[in-house]
């Protein structure tokens, strides 16, 4: 992390962190879903409700199995009475092309991937004021245009900083990143570990990385938002029913500092005991820090311990 990016990051309570600039990337996921089933067709497979959805309105929501387990994520922007975009920053598009198309039998419903055509641009925190500068309202969402290209405009998930994703076609970007760029001029161009930072610090998982077809939305805190407890039938709504009606699963992703670097799924254990599995990790400043999917009888005394007995590292719960 350089020395000005390191500016950009402000602590707050608990390692929180916010964070100010802009970050260009390639959206895992951006499918076109059309036809006159459309509309029905998502509303019975995504976790969210989609009823009252209008054009130029987005929903985020999950992919879940029947047994309510997390196959993906995505946010759905309505551009058309029969047109969606389903936008995801780190399902991978094959997957959910894959997953959606195995319940299409009978419907009027087309779905094609388009994310090797496009490009994002995550304004973060202040920087989401670059878009007054470009005659572009930061009210609303939907479709804007700039240089007469479209531009996709979507609410982001970057944590406490607050975010707007644009997604613009290819050979856009280049000009679009520009102009952001005279108007975050005190606001660097942020790196993949400074995006890794505010997600990790701020406890938001990455799907399906940190939480996947082996969790649950409860255990990474995404019911929250992500899952409606009143809409109708759809793919795993009764395992939801269920764990609204009882309370609380038995584990959760929570934040943890470590004395070191620790691999992806490494065992978490406390006296003597498997109690969870690390996740997504990063190294922040001096510290590193990691989500790691534990036990709900992990308490702040507990001692947790990963690696083998010649890489051992110990992890402290943050928060």
């Amino acid at each position: 992390m350089s020395a000005s990016n390191f500016r950009t990051f402000k602590m707050l309570n608990s390692h929180k962190i916010e964070l100010h600039g802009y970050y260009t990337y390639k959206p895992s996921a951006w499918i076109l879903t059309e036809g006159e089933d459309a509309h029905g067709f998502l509303q019975s497979q995504f976790s969210n409700d989609l009823g009252d959805l209008k054009i130029g309105q987005v929903s985020y929501g999950l992919w879940l199995d029947q047994k309510g387990k997390v196959h993906g994520d995505s946010h759905i922007l309505r551009t058309g009475e029969e047109e969606f975009y389903l936008f995801s920053y780190s399902t991978p598009e094959d997957l959910l092309l894959e997953k959606l198309n195995s319940f299409i039998v009978a419907d009027d419903v087309e779905l094609e991937g388009l994310s090797e055509d496009m490009e994002a641009i995550s304004l973060i925190g202040n920087a989401v004021d670059a878009l007054t500068g470009l005659g572009l309202s930061r009210q609303g969402v939907g479709t804007l245009l700039f240089e007469d290209r479209e531009v996709y405009k979507i609410p982001g998930r970057r944590g406490c900083s607050g975010s707007i994703e644009l997604i613009v076609q290819n050979e856009g970007r280049d000009s679009l990143s520009e102009a952001l760029a005279d108007g975050v001029e005190h606001r660097p161009a942020l790196s993949d570990r400074d995006m890794e930072a505010l997600r990790i610090l701020n406890r938001v998982p990455s799907v399906p990385l940190d939480i996947g077809s082996a969790e649950l939305p409860q255990e990474g805190g995404l019911h929250e938002d992500a899952v409606s407890f009143n809409k109708g039938c759809y793919l795993g709504q009764e395992v939801m029913s269920r764990i609204h009606s009882m309370g609380q699963t038995r584990r959760s992703l929570r934040l943890v500092n470590t004395n070191g670097p620790v691999e992806y799924g490494s065992e978490v254990v406390a006296d003597g005991k498997r109690v969870g599995f690390v996740k997504s990790s990063v190294e922040y400043g001096d510290s590193y820090f990691a989500l790691a999917l534990l036990s709900n009888t992990v308490t702040n005394e507990s001692t947790l311990l990963t690696g083998d007995s010649d890489n051992e590292q110990v992890l402290t719960l943050v928060g």
